[in-house]
């Protein structure tokens, strides 16, 4: 029995990885198949097209910024008709913890393992919160899940072509999302300082991240020649450097790497602190190329505060000012695999490395259902999480409305409603493919449906949202509207024998609703 015991405590890396898949399949059930953003909807969209050979903008629609890496993963199995709300955030979670699951299987295979069982560990000691913000489809994650490959690429026996590999993988995942730059350059500063001629090698992979810039370079040539296709930029006043937002951010440091800390949960500051810890341990041991990578990260992080973007959001898991810094677990696990991946473990200590990843699963199991309802209570004002169930059964609403009065378009009106106008707009037609086209007046990310429906005179349309009482005034002075409400939450209008080009009924519609 006891040799038995000890069999299993030896192969206590599997274990850990059946921990992490648990802790992550809770963390699904519980939040991810049962809630979705007004953002996801865009990456839904994207999913539904690319799953049907239709790719009609290099990044997230309607920006210039954020390719929609979970759409393109999610895509196949949206068209085989899996349901997006199962499928994309599995999508999301798997570009999120590849990485560590990669990075420990690598380091377990070449007999490592204190190096192995740190990144295995990594996600399972992190707080709930982690898993929420890296469960929902938003695009956070997708700039960490190119780095996965990197170790794989150590195997080639080249040097040359090695460089060249990684400074291929480096460049994709900073073209695929820049948060991944605080890892990337770490990795990049060790792998340069490691090697003897490290300018050679630094040519190398300066010349193998050529695709991501080429990449970068394309798409922002892309978006520059169609600017009206753009409802939302990143290169405006936040991306300028004003050097006062430095000490600000140092100041908050709580609130930069919220969520990002592990095992100290309510404290995210000390993830840079464990960051300082790992630099002066290198140091200690006199680990150059690792002290080259981790003094890069750090400076990376250290002047990455005084640009404004970074001080874009808010202290909640849907839109968090840490998702900047998501790289940041990793380069922890990466600092510490490099100083201490090969430490052997005894059967004592690898059994209370079971133990205590054993007991983190079941205590934020139990703690999810509270963490989940204190964020989705405190939401900001930019997005917005709704049941899944709830859209659902919106959608069959709406649809029974379209059926029922032949509705050939849904106008959703920029105004406050029941049901965010984005829903609406971009998840429905994801759920149900024969829903009349959706219209979101003033705000749609969709180009092609602007410029196929703005102009175009469509005979019955359905406008939702809006004020009752003006909407009143509206139908009194129109015979063509009807109010369908139904007595629900929301404004649901229709008219009939419409005459109009739709952004001149939406224009009129939205004088006689913001009218006095």
């Amino acid at each position: 029995m006891n040799q038995r015991i000890a069999s299993l405590v030896l192969s206590s890396f599997w274990w850990l990885l059946l921990l992490g898949v648990i802790d992550r399949t809770i963390m699904l059930f519980i939040f991810g198949f049962t809630y979705v953003g007004d953002d996801d909807g865009v990456i839904w969209t994207a999913a539904v097209d690319f799953g049907h050979g239709i790719f009609r903008w290099p990044y997230f629609y309607g920006q210039d910024y954020g390719p929609m890496l979970e759409a393109l993963i999610a895509a196949p199995f949206v068209r085989t008709g899996l349901p997006p709300h199962l499928v994309m955030p599995i999508a999301t979670s798997l570009l999120a913890l590849l990485p560590y699951w990669s990075f420990a299987i690598w380091h377990h295979r070449r007999g490592r393992p204190g190096a192995a069982a740190l990144f295995a560990l990594m996600p399972i000691m992190l707080p709930v919160e982690f898993g929420l913000m890296t469960t929902i489809t938003r695009g956070f994650v997708t700039g960490i899940a190119p780095l996965a490959a990197l170790l794989w690429i150590m195997d080639v026996r080249s040097d040359n072509v090695r460089a060249l590999f990684i400074g291929t993988t480096l460049s994709i995942a900073w073209f695929v999302n820049p948060n991944s730059l605080v890892f990337t350059v770490g990795f990049a500063g060790w792998y340069v300082c490691s090697d003897p001629k490290p300018v050679l090698r630094g040519l190398f992979i300066g010349i193998g991240s050529i695709p991501g810039l080429l990449a970068h370079l394309s798409a922002q040539a892309y978006c520059a020649a169609h600017r009206d296709r753009i409802v939302n930029t990143i290169y405006d006043w936040r991306m300028e450097f004003h050097a006062v937002g430095i000490p600000e951010s140092l100041s908050m440091l709580d609130e930069h790497f919220a969520w990002l800390a592990p095992v100290i949960w309510p404290f995210g500051q000390l993830a840079g602190e464990l960051l300082i810890v790992l630099l002066i341990a290198a140091i200690w041991k006199r680990a150059w190329p690792t002290v080259a990578g981790l003094t890069l990260s750090t400076t990376l992080i250290f002047l990455s505060f005084a640009f404004a973007k970074t001080h874009d959001g808010a202290h909640n898991v849907f839109f968090p000012l840490s998702r900047m810094f998501l790289a940041l677990p990793l380069l922890l696990c990466w600092g510490g695999s490099t100083l201490f991946g090969n430490a052997k473990a005894t059967v004592a200590v690898r059994s209370i490395l079971l133990v205590g990843a054993f007991s983190a699963v079941i205590c934020k199991g139990v703690l999810l259902p509270s963490v989940m309802r204190d964020q989705l209570d405190h939401q900001t004002g930019w997005v917005f999480e709704r049941p899944v169930a709830d859209l659902r059964s919106d959608e069959a609403h709406v649809r029974a409305i379209c059926d029922a009065n032949h509705v050939d378009l849904i106008v959703l009106l920029q105004l406050p409603s029941y049901v965010c106008p984005q829903f609406r707009a971009y998840l429905f037609p994801a759920i149900d493919a024969t829903l009349p086209p959706t219209y979101l007046a003033g705000f749609e990310r969709r180009y092609w449906q602007r410029d196929d429906l703005a102009q175009r005179v469509v005979p019955n349309v359905l406008l939702t949202a809006g004020d009752p009482e003006k909407w009143e005034l509206i139908v009194a002075s129109d015979p063509r509207f009807i109010d369908v409400s139904d007595g629900g939450p929301d404004q649901l209008h229709v008219i009939i024998g419409n005459s109009e080009p739709t952004d001149s009924l939406v224009a009129r519609v939205l004088r006689g609703l913001n009218g006095p």
